[in-house]
């Protein structure tokens, strides 16, 4: 009887793995499903595809985009005019996988200006593939339900023509600017850029990282200079950046809910990562929707000097 008893539960385990299994399986073929959908919207999409569009065409729906609020003190530009114009050289700092700056270069129609950077890059250049960060982006675009066909075509063929020998990823720390900046040269005369961009910065001291940024960014931009600081808006994380109303050197001039947004269906894929303790930065959808950017001014006010009695006295006499 005993033995039977063992028998029995023996097999009811072997029954549970059977059916665990049969659950993986099931599981497996699900995702395999859900790569099949996207790789063939990918396919089918990029059979059809005809290089004859303008460049910079910004539509969702079938309609123009509405450009997002004017910015105060910027000249009545809006974020995305701002982005649009090759004479501002943007460079975008802790990227990870550099998705962002290429969504904003397909944007803009050229890599010309956009610089795009991470504060270490790995030994093996492998990881750093042009048709690697192609692929990401073209994936994360067919995977999104909000994005029709005809937008599809449009935001692949801004990718498209993007020339991958004009992608030069560089070395640069955000909170060491000048020093990082003058070894990323790719020559002495290269000019710094006029304008920086970074793009939800995450640590497990993020508010630490963000002042330090700016006491870098003082010292690495002149006045006139612009930064712009992306934040995930949503209460879990809004809270651990401390931000404050102004930081030394620098002017707020306002936010912008949109540009984050349409850089998404351009195939920017938010960097998870770890810190060293384990926390997590992998984001919901709904925190994902939440990202803001805050536009700054570098405005250090000019300070009289006034005269000391003893150089009054010099002059008199």
């Amino acid at each position: 009887m005993a033995n039977q008893a063992a028998d029995t539960t023996a097999m009811a385990n072997q029954d549970a793995d059977t059916a665990a299994m049969a659950n993986q399986d099931a599981d497996i073929a699900t995702m395999a499903n859900q790569d099949a959908d996207i790789a063939g919207r990918i396919t089918e999409q990029l059979k059809s595809l005809v290089i004859n569009l303008p460049v910079g065409i910004v539509k969702l729906h079938d309609e123009k985009v509405e450009l997002s609020a004017d910015i105060p003190n910027l000249d009545k530009l809006k974020i995305h005019e701002y982005f649009l114009h090759e004479e501002n050289k943007v460079l975008f700092l802790g990227e990870g996988n550099f998705t962002f700056s290429a969504a904003v270069a397909s944007f803009r129609g050229t890599w010309n200006n956009i610089v795009p950077s991470e504060y270490y890059l790995k030994e093996d250049e492998t990881d750093y593939s042009y048709n690697k960060l192609f692929r990401t982006m073209i994936v994360e675009m067919a995977a999104r339900e909000d994005t029709t066909d005809s937008d599809f075509r449009g935001y692949v063929q801004n990718l498209v023509r993007l020339k991958d020998e004009d992608w030069k990823p560089r070395a640069v720390d955000a909170v060491d600017l000048n020093e990082t900046w003058n070894k990323a040269k790719t020559d002495e005369l290269e000019p710094k850029p006029n304008t920086l961009f970074f793009q939800c910065p995450w640590w497990s001291e993020v508010h630490t990282l963000i002042s330090e940024f700016f006491k870098s960014a003082k010292d690495f931009q002149i006045n006139d200079d612009l930064l712009f600081l992306s934040i995930c808006t949503d209460p879990f994380y809004f809270g651990r950046y401390k931000l404050q109303g102004e930081y030394a050197g620098y002017k707020l001039l306002g936010a912008d809910d949109a540009f984050c947004k349409d850089m998404f269906v351009r195939g920017y894929k938010h960097q998870n990562g770890y810190t060293p303790e384990g926390y997590n930065k992998a984001l919901t959808r709904e925190a994902l929707n939440s990202f803001v950017t805050l536009s700054y001014r570098r405005h250090e006010p000019i300070t009289e000097t006034t005269e000391t009695p003893s150089t009054q006295a010099s002059d008199a006499n």
